[in-house]
């Protein structure tokens, strides 16, 4: 009776850790890891992974899945094959292993037994957790969701939409925020798609208050929907990351309180620098935001953001070139033709990287504009440069 008095006490102290812990530490050192694994510096790497897992008891399958990918990587099998039960308990399955060559390694090794060994007992510990209530619902509202978003009627789907807010909170209320976002789960996408589709809403009447005086908008109280507190929340217990955060919450938000991301593309000294095309002082009040959810802030003194892209290898050299001993280019289109050929060439070479191949790092998807400096001297048979 005390043996086991004592194991419930460490559970719940566990868990009472867990919901207490402020995670915005945890999600500045795993962008501290990725950006040293795009280094190719995986030690360095394992290094800020170790520490976070023994500070944060949450841990996102994408940072046991890169930390896992290091060990290979260092031949550190032993710690590989503890990683990857862990993984099983965030939704892997064997296939996830087996199909992925970048696992190979581990499985030929002799810690692979113990891993097929503990494999079935961990797997149904996962699928324990697993509430079919819950994803239940969830699949049912997802379904509606799609259903209406066929729509061309927008005032139908808004309502749908808002009403759905209505009932996600019911449900969350009653179940408590899910912890499946730190899994690699099927169920993420679909939950992701309903809170986007209620903020997107949201964002679209803050914008446009002609809007509100249709009438199947007048019923709409945003104020009495907590949906809002309790994602914040999630992101603060460490059950929603960052990146995803902003996808769900900045969804037709023009004045995106996190940035709109700039590239700019310096020919004159072979440079690309990641920017918020904004002025000084709200640059200072949307790193400020950035920072407050665990995202870098994002200046022209920080170039290590756009590492983790096909930006940080830009071929100058190969478009300058190229450009140059275009005799056929006549025209601004065609210069830009060529350009963005390479560009294609230069990520696809990126992502074939095989010292990065297998990782799952950010790409920086939200990128939304891009500047070329200095180009026009390379478009010398061009009628007109701008």
């Amino acid at each position: 009776m005390k043996i086991g008095a004592f194991l419930l006490l460490i559970i719940l102290s566990n868990y009472s850790i867990a919901q207490n812990v402020n995670y915005l530490g945890y999600y500045s050192k795993i962008n501290q890891a990725e950006l040293l694994i795009n280094k190719y510096d995986n030690d360095s790497a394992l290094v800020v992974y170790e520490t976070a897992f023994n500070s944060y008891p949450n841990h996102f399958y994408k940072d046991l899945h890169n930390a896992c990918l290091c060990y290979i990587k260092t031949n550190k099998l032993d710690k590989a094959e503890i990683l990857a039960e862990e993984l099983v308990l965030h939704g892997y399955e064997l296939n996830d292993f087996e199909k992925d060559s970048v696992f190979t390694p581990l499985i030929r090794s002799q810690h692979w037994k113990a891993f097929i060994n503990s494999y079935t007992r961990l797997r149904n510990k996962y699928t324990e957790t697993l509430n079919p209530h819950f994803r239940n619902k969830i699949y049912e509202m997802f379904l509606k969701d799609q259903g209406v978003a066929l729509s061309k009627k927008i005032c139908f789907q808004d309502s749908i939409f808002y009403y759905q807010a209505v009932e996600l909170e019911k449900v969350f209320s009653q179940y408590g925020f899910p912890g499946c976002m730190i899994n690699k789960d099927t169920l993420n996408t679909k939950m992701h798609i309903l809170i986007r589709h209620y903020f997107g809403l949201v964002n679209r009447a803050k914008s446009n208050s002609e809007m509100l005086k249709e009438s199947c908008y007048r019923s709409m109280d945003f104020n009495k929907i907590n949906l809002k507190q309790i994602i914040d929340n999630g992101l603060y217990k460490g059950l929603i990351l960052p990146q995803t955060y902003v996808g769900m919450i900045s969804h037709w938000d023009n004045s995106n309180p996190y940035g709109d991301l700039c590239v700019k593309v310096d020919f004159d000294q072979e440079k690309t620098t990641l920017f918020l095309n904004l002025s000084p002082e709200k640059i200072n009040a949307v790193n400020k935001n950035r920072v407050a959810i665990g995202l870098p802030k994002i200046t022209f003194t920080n170039p290590d953001v756009l590492n983790t892209t096909w930006y940080s290898e830009y071929p100058f050299a190969e478009i300058k070139k190229m450009l140059l001993a275009c005799e056929a280019c006549i025209t601004e289109t065609k210069y830009i033709n060529l350009i963005v050929n390479e560009e294609i060439k230069a990520s696809d070479h990126f992502k074939a990287n095989p010292k990065l191949k297998g990782f799952i790092l950010p790409d920086l998807s939200g990128i939304n504009c891009k500047f070329l400096n200095g180009i026009k001297n390379y478009f010398k048979n061009a009628k007109s440069v701008e």
